[in-house]
């Protein structure tokens, strides 16, 4: 029970997160057996798919290509640049490690490593890792 103590705050909330994990995984897994059996969901969305092109407009066209290209990878790299700036410019230097390694930044024999060669203990995983934490425990 001490999961749940009242100072023991990380224990409830990975509890919750596994909880809501484990059914969005047996919903997923779900979904994935109606499509296989090509069970009525599937034949619900092929229905909504014709719909939706017996009603297309050249405006409706344009607005969901231009939120289409709001998550092509030239945006996204822009968004992630921009995010890494800020953080190196609040010197937040443990999330900009993490937000690097989101991006793919950060892996071993990548340029960014290899360019920041200098500033790791080693150029594996776990070395930029001990980096990174020691770094930002100590610069914050």
């Amino acid at each position: 029970m001490r999961r749940f103590a009242r100072g023991e705050y990380l224990g409830l909330h990975l509890t919750i997160g596994l909880v809501i994990s484990i059914a969005a995984l047996w919903l997923f897994g779900g979904i994935t057996e109606d499509v296989i059996h090509h069970d009525p969901l599937t034949q619900f969305d092929f229905t909504l798919l014709a719909w939706f092109h017996g009603h297309a407009t050249s405006t409706g066209l344009r607005i969901f290509m231009a939120v289409s290209w709001l998550g092509s990878p030239a945006v996204l790299t822009a968004l992630g640049l921009v995010v890494a700036v800020v953080l190196l410019g609040r010197r937040h230097m443990l999330l900009l490690c993490g937000w690097c390694d989101l991006q793919g930044l950060m892996r071993p024999g990548s340029r960014t490593i290899k360019h920041l060669q200098g500033f790791f203990t080693d150029n594996n995983a776990t070395g930029n890792i001990l980096w990174c934490d020691w770094d930002g425990f100590h610069t914050d």
